[in-house]
């Protein structure tokens, strides 16, 4: 509602004068009217002003909050990080790299026999120093002083092919009884040999005696020299066999 300003009579909307004076009515900006007719009927802001500013304020707590949790997530990840605990393989992955692991190879007969044929062929060589030496001693020969080293020599040998024979690879892979008999003849030739050692010595100091089988050290010698054989004999019937399955050298109880 509009006043008159110079006698204060209530106006009606469009008046151009007043109707209790007379004075000529100044019209007042729209604008301006608008807002004293909403101050008259109690209202606020314009609805579309009030709708604006909420939005304006949200928003500016949206990016508020977008900055502080950005800033503080890398802090979060990296206490996530040092309190993880190990992470346990699961059953599954533990089979799967069980399978994937190698398998352990049986041992190879094969492998063994091989190996196994080298030091027969170094017990060969030593043997036949030896049927030499003994045949030397028998009749007086020749080299009856360096018979007696011969011996020694071999049973130095004999010695050296019982440590190797012990850790001969894959060796289970074989006949246990073949690699028992073939040790019970290798320590015995070795104590033969030892004695033989001494039964040359003894030819060479006391004076040459032929065919002297009476000689204490000649005597001691025969034990063992026949359990050697024994031993041999067992072992070429077990080890020729397989030889022939592999393409070794085959032997006789005698050339070893």
């Amino acid at each position: 509602m509009d006043f008159c300003t110079r006698c204060g009579r209530p106006l009606t909307s469009g008046l151009q004068f007043c109707t209790g004076c007379g004075a000529r009515l100044q019209p007042r900006p729209p604008s301006e009217t608008r807002a004293r007719q909403r101050r008259a009927r109690g209202g606020g802001p314009p609805r579309w002003a009030l709708l604006a500013g909420a939005a304006l304020i949200v928003g500016i707590c949206g990016a508020v909050v977008t900055i502080v949790v950005f800033r503080s997530a890398p802090a979060s990840h990296v206490s996530l990080s040092s309190n993880r605990s190990p992470t346990t393989p699961s059953p599954e992955s533990s089979r799967r790299s069980a399978s994937q692991a190698p398998a352990t190879q049986p041992p190879s007969e094969q492998v063994a026999a091989q190996g196994l044929a080298e030091l027969l062929a170094q017990s060969a060589t030593d043997r036949s120093a030896i049927v030499d030496a003994v045949s030397d001693v028998s009749r007086c020969g020749p080299s009856l002083t360096q018979d007696a080293a011969t011996f020694r020599q071999a049973a130095s040998s004999r010695q050296q092919l019982l440590t190797k024979l012990a850790g001969l690879r894959d060796s289970p892979a074989l006949p246990a009884r073949l690699i028992q008999d073939l040790t019970t003849a290798w320590q015995a030739s070795y104590q033969a040999d030892r004695d033989y050692a001494g039964w040359a010595g003894d030819e060479k100091s006391d004076g040459c005696t032929a065919n002297d089988t009476s000689d204490a050290n000649y005597q001691a010698a025969t034990g063992p020299d026949e359990a050697a054989t024994a031993g041999k004999k067992a072992f070429v019937s077990l080890w020729n066999p397989i030889a022939g399955q592999y393409g070794l050298p085959a032997y006789q109880w005698n050339e070893l």
